[in-house]
C-alpha cells in the first residue's frame, strides 16, 4: 500500500518516533483498527481534514504492507467519512501519536517499546505477523 501522509503527519512521525515511517504507519493502523472495534473508538476525522487536498509532496509518501482486514476497515471508514484513503491513514497516524503521547510521562519522547499490548499499542516489530 502506498499513501501520501502529508507533511504534518510525516513530520510528527519523525519528531515523535524517528526511525522507520512505514513501521510506524503499520503500528498506527493496527492501533486504529483496535480502537475502531473497542468501546472507545478514535475521534472522527475533523471537518478541517475533509477539505480539498493539496497535491501530494513525493517525500510525504510511505509504502507499507497491511493485512486485508485492516485495509477493508480503512476503506470502509474513508467511504463513510467521504474522503480518500490517504486522509484516513493520516488521521490514524495522528490518533496513534496522540495516544502514545498521552501514555508518555512529561519530558519523555514517546516510543513504542514497552507500551503494554493491552492499551492497544503495537510495537513496529510485531506487525508483520
Amino acid at each position: 500500500m502506498r499513501v501520501a501522509l502529508g507533511k504534518f503527519a510525516r513530520s510528527r512521525i519523525e519528531a515523535s518516533l524517528g526511525g522507520d515511517p512505514a513501521a510506524t504507519v503499520r503500528a498506527a493502523l493496527l492501533h486504529y483498527e483496535r480502537r475502531m472495534k473497542s468501546r472507545t473508538p478514535p475521534p472522527g476525522l475533523p471537518d478541517l481534514a475533509k477539505g480539498p487536498q493539496v497535491a501530494g509532496d513525493p517525500s510525504a509518501y510511505v509504502e507499507f504492507e497491511v493485512n486485508s482486514a485492516v485495509r477493508a476497515l480503512l476503506e470502509e471508514q474513508a467511504k463513510s467519512e467521504g474522503v480518500d484513503l490517504n486522509r484516513i491513514v493520516a488521521h490514524a497516524v495522528l490518533v496513534y501519536l496522540a495516544d502514545l503521547d498521552l501514555d508518555s510521562p512529561p519530558g519523555r519522547t514517546p516510543d513504542t517499546k514497552g507500551v503494554p499490548e493491552g492499551r492497544g499499542h503495537h510495537s513496529p516489530a510485531t506487525l508483520r505477523r
